[in-house]
């Protein structure tokens, strides 16, 4: 378990290494941060299920605390119907962001806040985004961290 989690550790600091905030094959850094804070705004707008399942690639995984990875599309909508999203609004706003050379792979990270029943709660997030075939910007892997606090 653990040298599969050290494993996981390593090709995420590998992938990050490889990222820059240039401009690769039209897309730079802040181009991907205003995809991100789009798709905050379409959570906030929509629904976080609608938005998860809108900027989700067909092979997206999220990762979730106390869960197994949840891996494709199907399995991520699945998951999703479970949790009643009218009661609360889930936004993030991006802080960092990074793009590989290949201009394909990219990454945003920040801070998101949890909003429901009277309480906001707020956390870290990793997305991992890969441009498709119709060049548009999906993500494929999720996660976040709670504990930054509570507000009442």
């Amino acid at each position: 378990m653990k040298t599969t989690y050290l494993f996981h550790c390593l090709l995420m600091v590998l992938f990050l290494a490889s990222c820059t905030t240039a401009s690769h094959n039209g897309t730079s850094a802040d181009d991907l941060k205003q995809i991100d804070l789009d798709f905050s705004e379409y959570s906030i707008s929509h629904g976080m299920n609608a938005a998860f399942l809108a900027y989700a690639d067909s092979s997206a995984i999220l990762l979730r605390p106390g869960m197994p990875p949840v891996e494709g599309v199907q399995s991520v909508a699945l998951l999703l119907r479970q949790t009643d999203d009218s009661r609360f609004n889930l936004s993030w706003q991006p802080t960092g962001a990074g793009i590989a050379q290949s201009g394909d792979l990219g990454y945003t990270y920040g801070i998101y806040t949890w909003a429901g029943r009277g309480e906001r709660t707020k956390g870290t997030y990793v997305t991992i985004w890969q441009r498709n075939r119709e060049g548009e910007w999906k993500f494929v892997l999720d996660t976040g961290n709670a504990g930054l606090g509570e507000e009442n």
